[in-house]
């Protein structure tokens, strides 16, 4: 195990370097976590505030009165001479969102079931003005449904109905929210993001064994060693193996140690299925770095090359952008890609509603898919390192004679 214990002695010599590696790529983990859940907390549609202006040119005050009432619940009045000039300076100014004028004689067409319909202005593709449009269209609709009601006489007692109709709210029992356990918001978004923090952390580290090793009279001195190259690579391999175990407790270890109330209340098998999802992506990155030590000779090389490898896989993967807002052509390149099942394998698990045989079919897919690309690199490194121990040695066995 002397190759082996070389690497740890190499290990050592770096673990300061590692060891801020690791923190500041949890770091940037954590704090990245901590912003995607303040910013996913609040899930759904909320009431927004907004300012209108709602001018009454009919004879009736009592419709008036009530369409008032009814989106005074959702925004504020702001009131405004009945002058187009002054109308007009409140929307440019943006002083009101939307200006809603009833025409005369309203009241009466729509007694005649063909009502006219209500001016409204506001500004090319704002929000507010969509919003406090669907606010009246729904209650002129309640209106015209309570108008033809048996039961109500006149104008007023419709307007009244329509207006008590549209403030109801219909109390909603939530019985179950897709997923068989609650996985906090901070938890979903670290292990997202920690593949990246895996790939990057765990490249830089790996090539760090290797950089000495490619060193050109390292390998002709291993060449002529009686340490057969597959030893010497399996051991340097059993290496590679720890540092990525390291690295993938660590990050794991900082997920649980900030929000571990939210993991102890997760299901067992959803946290085991997690963390072996994360355990395939480190011997994934494991493996490709050591496909790439082949071909790094020095630390600025092996820094761009982590780096530029990490950010390829995140953003093509669904790590960084979530893949329902990547075009078809990135999410079939991606499909080549292990981030990419990583992201969709996480993604199953945070939705599980149970543990059938058809709800886990698609997770283990995607272990399995991973496991694949673990396999398939290990493969490459190998067939690597065997064409460079060919090369070497048909150089160590040239001969060459001095001609005379």
């Amino acid at each position: 195990m002397k190759v082996f214990s070389a690497c740890m002695k190499i290990i050592r010599k770096n673990l300061l370097l590692i060891l801020l590696y690791n923190l500041m790529f949890a770091a940037i983990g954590i704090v990245a976590g901590q912003m995607s859940s303040g910013e996913s907390d609040h899930q759904g549609f909320e009431n927004s505030n907004f300012h209108y202006t709602l001018i009454d040119r009919d004879d009736n005050p009592a419709l008036a009165d009530s369409i008032r009432s009814y989106l005074n619940h959702f925004g504020q009045e702001v009131s405004i001479a009945d002058e187009t000039e002054a109308l007009q300076d409140a929307l440019f100014f943006d002083s009101t969102n939307a200006i809603l004028i009833i025409p005369g004689g309203f009241a009466s067409s729509l007694k005649d079931g063909n009502p006219e319909n209500i001016s409204f202005s506001a500004k090319p593709n704002s929000a507010s003005g969509y919003y406090v449009q669907f606010l009246l269209q729904s209650y002129l609709d309640t209106l015209s449904l309570c108008m033809g009601t048996p039961g109500i006489s006149d104008l007023q007692q419709a307007a009244e109905t329509a207006l008590q109709i549209s403030l109801t709210e219909a109390p909603v029992h939530l019985l179950s929210d897709g997923r068989a356990t609650s996985i906090s918001t901070f938890f979903q978004q670290f292990t997202v993001i920690e593949y990246y923090i895996l790939v990057v952390v765990i490249m830089l580290c790996v090539s760090a064994i290797f950089i000495p090793f490619n060193r050109l009279e390292i390998r002709m001195r291993n060449n002529i060693s009686p340490l057969s190259p597959m030893a010497s690579g399996l051991q340097k391999w059993l290496a590679a193996l720890l540092i990525s175990l390291g690295i993938w407790i660590f990050t794991s270890f900082c997920a649980f140690l900030i929000d571990w109330k939210s993991t102890l209340a997760m299901e067992p098998v959803s946290l085991l299925l997690i963390w072996c999802n994360s355990l395939l992506a480190s011997l994934t990155a494991m493996a490709g770095a050591l496909v790439c030590s082949h071909f790094i000779r020095n630390p600025n090389i092996q820094n761009a090359a982590a780096n530029i490898a990490a950010l390829i896989l995140s953003f093509l993967g669904g790590v960084f952008v979530p893949l329902d807002l990547l075009g078809e052509n990135v999410i079939h390149v991606g499909r080549f890609l292990p981030s990419y099942w990583y992201s969709t394998t996480a993604d199953g698990i945070f939705h599980l509603s149970g543990y059938s045989a058809e709800q886990l079919r698609p997770v283990f897919t995607g272990l399995l898919i991973q496991l694949g690309f673990f396999l398939a690199l290990l493969c490459i490194s190998l067939v690597l390192s065997r064409y460079q121990i060919r090369g070497e040695r048909a150089l160590g066995n040239t001969r060459t004679e001095l001609v005379r």
